[in-house]
């Protein structure tokens, strides 16, 4: 009889690595689907799912360990091949209708709630599946805990970047199915009995299937793209794929799209090629203007600041598909400078739909700049005659699903880069789309009069503002605007059908002569902001309406959850709008995630039949851990994405590079000497640094944001590297410690570690919305804290009766 052949410590840990690559790039492959079909808010949610499953396959192994351990050579690769099923089949299972949910019909129809439950729990199972086999493995070879955690590093940290690589080419539908090949080809290389062979060969054949046949992706009927495909003959004549999304361009002669437009325009509206991003509206492409001819957008409010004086030199900051670069190149700038950092939407303005734009981009006018706005107002020595920045909102609405966007380039700090960029009589221009009830425009308001507030004497005379029936545009000027200036705005919006909101030289004058409003408390909310500041409006109004922050980025987070009742009175039924379905998804998700931790990891671990010694030091020390880690690491790409350019960039980055540097730290934690003393001092050390990154994190990443890619990329190594080779010390330290001590409790710090991880990424989420990064930080190093104050040395423990 021939004997089964046995795994090997090194078959293990080249199979950890790869079941680790492949669990970190299936996150963010999520992340890019739930982006399409839903919305991106759902980032967070995938993050707690798979910390949620690597916490339950703790408790799973507390109860299950010596008959697993018993059967190490079959399990181990058996479980790699279950998590690559589940994987592979995702895409397509979660699009089936008896697990497809929609956001927007969450809070009104409660089967969508069931169906998002059902949908967690399918997508649990590669992670439960996936930590199991790594934490089965961390038992099976506890001598050997630091080479495999770091194998499980390394492997997490190279699987972000593979993600982000294979996003460049491969459609997110698709790269489940081929990411879930690299844990099967561990359990090939584990040197699987022919049992577990068949199963391997059997799902190589169902991701072949899968990869010929891609999942059509189904989208939430809610989206943008989703309403626009409704309209006669409407079809997607170009897609492509990068880690920015999902890009198409659609053609249908229904789409009229003319934002804002004056009601004196009398011409017709051609229609237009339509723009999106995973499924939300970018714009259109516009023909550049013929010579002397008359652009449609110079009869929108956009067209003020090129009203109240010709303009030598622009900046156009995110020109996306190019709208108010038209609007400049009608007006004749003779330099133009474009800023856009999605280089396949430059492309196609630039290649395939250059034809349709009467060759834009081509103007020798425009100068093009692939960057981040924030980037390259840093980094820029120039100063502007008019700086313009994008339409804030959407013509098609978005019920508060953007509400936890973070937008670096409308915060406080950014518009007082704005000021420093503009020439001595240089205009800074915004239009935003009135809501009902009103948010943008009180918020872009409040931030302006702010800004004013400490650079000039009498802010009145340096902001002016008009109105459409659906627009706002808000043009300040760094001098004060003259009264020539100020009978050109008006004759502008008598001529437009415009009415003046907010004139600087004219104190009476009609606000409601072309475009009433029902409410006209409008008004006297506009005349407190600017003779006050924002705070007493903010205080007394449902929404917020403050000043966005770099600290606190959520430009379109205006919901108080203390006016969900209020707002339920005023609009019963209709209260969903208001919502903002993207900040209370984040809170059920936190609601879910507890009470989802106390029945997978934490409740089956309490019977009295199961008895560990020092279980309250246990819980202590791995929670703290577990939740410091998570803080910041949530906090590290929030605050990278506008150094980097991008969310899926600064994601990827970011977990690659605190995984690999916390990797080092495991491996190097096998020369640390097992006590009290140096667990205390290694933690006390992680908290010290953490305090110091939370006052000088923000800082240091603006005064380095102009620096060339390769200069950040060194700097985000050093930044983020040195914390997280220090963080990767706790974990297999204590490990190792627990394990020496008593084995049977090495899963129970499992699960508490994977617990305490699953609530911290929605909670840091929470937090930093309501109080800011710097509180995240700040609970970070506390954590920290009271995992040192937990192994405390036993002469000091007293004091503190732990």
């Amino acid at each position: 009889m021939t004997k089964a052949p046995v795994i090997t410590g090194g078959h293990v840990g080249i199979g950890v690595g790869l079941l680790s690559a492949a669990l970190i790039a299936f996150q963010l492959a999520l992340m890019q689907i739930f982006s399409i079909t839903q919305w991106y808010h759902f980032a967070h949610l995938m993050i707690s799912l798979a910390l949620l499953g690597f916490g339950a396959s703790g408790t799973f192994l507390a109860f299950c360990k010596e008959r697993l351990v018993r059967r190490f050579d079959l399990v181990y690769p058996s479980l790699l091949v279950l998590t690559a099923a589940p994987m592979a089949l995702a895409p397509v299972i979660i699009q089936t209708e008896f697990f497809r949910f929609d956001t927007y019909l969450l809070f009104s129809d409660h089967r969508h709630l069931f169906r998002l439950v059902l949908t967690c729990l399918f997508l649990l199972l590669p992670f439960f599946f996936g930590a199991l086999a790594i934490g089965l493995s961390f038992v099976r070879y506890g001598k050997r805990i630091g080479q495999l955690y770091f194998a499980n590093l390394l492997g997490s940290g190279l699987g972000g970047l593979l993600a982000l690589a294979l996003m460049w080419r491969i459609a997110p539908a698709s790269l489940p199915a081929i990411l879930a090949i690299l844990p099967l080809v561990g359990s090939f290389v584990a040197r699987a009995q022919k049992r577990n062979r068949l199963l391997f060969w059997l799902c190589l054949i169902l991701l072949i299937f899968l990869n010929v046949d891609q999942p059509k992706l189904v989208r939430s009927e809610y989206k943008s793209i989703e309403k626009t495909l409704l309209l006669p003959e409407a079809e997607v004549v170009s897609r492509s794929v990068s880690p920015y999304g999902l890009l198409e361009v659609v053609s249908t002669p229904a789409l009229r799209y003319a934002p804002g437009l004056s009601l004196a325009y009398e011409e017709g509206i051609p229609s237009r090629l339509g723009v999106f991003n995973n499924g939300d509206a970018l714009g259109v492409f516009l023909p550049k203007p013929e010579a002397d001819a008359t652009s449609i957008l110079q009869f929108t409010t956009n067209a003020l600041p090129y009203v109240i004086r010709q303009p030598r030199k622009a900046l156009i900051l995110s020109s996306g598909t190019g709208e108010l670069l038209s609007l400049a190149v009608s007006h004749q700038i003779n330099e133009i400078d474009a800023v856009e950092a999605n280089p396949l939407l430059v492309e196609l303005l630039q290649e395939e739909f250059a034809d349709s734009t009467n060759h834009l981009l081509a103007d020798p006018a425009i100068d093009m700049h692939q960057l981040e706005s924030r980037t390259f107002v840093q980094g820029s020595q120039e100063f502007y005659d008019l700086i313009q920045l994008p339409v804030i909102g959407s013509f098609f609405g978005s019920s508060g699903l953007n509400a936890l966007e973070q937008r670096y380039d409308l915060t406080r700090e950014a518009f007082a880069e704005l000021w420093q960029s503009l020439a001595p009589d240089g205009l800074i221009s915004i239009t935003c789309w009135m809501d009902y009830p009103v948010r943008n425009p009180l918020k872009i308001l409040a931030t302006l009069s702010d800004l004013l507030e400490g650079q000039v004497e009498d802010k009145n005379r340096h902001l002016a503002a008009i109105r459409s029936w659906s627009t706002v545009t808000f043009v300040i000027k760094k001098t004060a605007y003259t009264e020539i200036e100020d009978s050109t705005i008006r004759e502008f919006c008598g001529r437009m059908f415009f009415d003046p909101l907010l004139l600087p030289v004219q104190n009476e004058f009609d606000r409601e002569h072309f475009n009433q409003l029902d409410d006209p408390w409008f008004f006297d909310a506009v005349d407190q902001l600017v003779a006050d500041s924002a705070d007493p409006l903010d205080h007394n109004y449902a929404f917020r309406i403050r000043p966005a922050t770099d600290d606190q980025p959520y430009f379109f987070q205006y919901l108080r959850l203390k006016s969900l009742r209020q707002l339920n009175q005023l609009f019963g039924d209709q209260t969903v709008p208001f919502m903002e379905l993207g900040y209370v998804v984040v809170w059920l998700t936190l609601l879910l995630v507890v009470l989802a931790s106390l029945v997978f990891i934490l409740l089956p671990l309490l019977p009295s039949s199961f008895r560990l010694k020092r279980k309250l030091r246990t819980f202590l020390y791995f929670g703290g851990i577990g939740l410091g880690y998570l803080f910041v690491e949530m906090v590290f790409i929030q605050q990278f994405t506008p150094f980097l350019g991008h969310p899926i960039y600064a994601a990827s980055g970011v977990i690659s590079l605190m995984l690999l540097s916390s990797g080092v730290g495991s491996l190097l934690s096998g020369r640390i000497r097992i006590s009290p003393k140096n667990l205390t001092a290694v933690s006390i050390v992680i908290a010290a640094v953490i305090i110091v990154y939370a006052f000088n994190l923000t800082a240091v990443l603006r005064t380095f944001n102009s620096y060339s890619m390769p200069m950040k990329i060194g700097l985000m190594i050093l930044i983020v590297g040195t914390p997280a080779l220090l963080m990767g010390l706790p974990f297999p330290l204590g490990l190792t410690d627990v394990s020496k001590r008593q084995p049977s409790a090495v899963p129970w710090a499992w699960a508490v570690n994977g617990c305490a991880s699953v609530v911290s990424a929605s909670l840091a989420i929470v937090i930093s919305v309501e109080a800011g990064f710097f509180w995240v930080m700040v609970g970070a190093a506390a954590a920290y804290g009271l995992a040192a104050l937990a192994i405390i040395p036993m002469s000091y423990r007293t004091i503190f009766r732990l």
